[in-house]
């Protein structure tokens, strides 16, 4: 089995809040293809399935970036001020310091991004065009209908009231609020000229898979979407985490 080194890593994004990350980079000479890990809306880069991506990718010789957005993880910043087009831009900043490691390939860098996650990815993509190609899990895209869904109507009006919703992970501010009820997040996907592999978990009860389904047909470039069996939305159990980085790997080995 290939040999790897893992180290912290620490940088900043526009508004100079320390954004705390991890490196998962194979041992070797040469220049590496590499991929950026979004993690989802009150998640972090220590999640299981996280982990064992990065360390096994790396195995493969595809180098791993893995970070905490602003206000959450370990990195700095409020959870209160949460912000779509704020995640955009940290991803921008863990972008930009991925490609100046030495034995990363710049030009041979893809970006995952889960549930909320996915939607930072497809924004960053559609705004810099950087990224070789995508993978998208249980992407969050259509946030006006999921808000409805996720929260009753008293709630929404008490956010819209206050200002502010306070929810078992935290409290989230009115930005996000204002983001959620944009219609156009699903439209962006049709901007986007990379390879795109979509994964949705069949038991998925917090984003319905009817809207990877309408994703995938939107999609004008190179695109596949897989539904993993007894899969929900964090792909935290023991077969859908080994289907996941399978079904990574097998992707980024063949558009990377």
């Amino acid at each position: 089995m290939n040999k790897i080194i893992e180290k912290p890593i620490i940088f900043s994004n526009s508004k100079r809040e320390e954004l705390w990350g991890v490196l998962s980079l194979p041992v070797g000479k040469g220049k590496f293809p590499g991929l950026v890990i979004c993690h989802g809306f009150g998640s972090a880069k220590s999640k299981r399935k996280f982990v064992k991506l990065s360390r096994i990718l790396a195995r493969n010789e595809i180098a791993v970036l893995r970070f905490d957005f602003s206000g959450q993880g370990d990195s700095q910043g409020g959870f209160e001020k949460l912000s779509i087009e704020k995640e955009a831009e940290d991803l921008k900043s863990a972008f930009r310091t991925f490609v100046r490691v030495k034995s990363i390939d710049k030009k041979r860098i893809a970006v995952l991004g889960h549930s909320l996650g996915a939607l930072v990815v497809v924004l960053f993509q559609t705004r810099y065009k950087k990224a070789k190609t995508l993978i998208l899990l249980s992407p969050a895209l259509h946030q006006r209908e999921l808000t409805k869904k996720w929260h009753k109507p008293e709630e929404i009006r008490m956010w819209r009231k206050k200002g502010y919703l306070d929810t078992p992970k935290g409290r989230i501010g009115i930005q996000y609020f204002r983001e959620t009820q944009k219609s156009g997040w699903p439209e962006l996907v049709l901007q986007i000229k990379v390879p795109t592999f979509l994964i949705h978990g069949e038991k998925d009860d917090d984003i319905p898979l009817k809207y990877s389904e309408e994703l995938i047909e939107k999609l004008n470039s190179s695109k596949k979407l897989v539904i993993v069996k007894g899969a929900d939305h964090h792909f935290e159990s023991h077969q859908a985490s080994k289907k996941l980085v399978q079904l990574s790997l097998n992707w980024l080995k063949k558009y990377l």
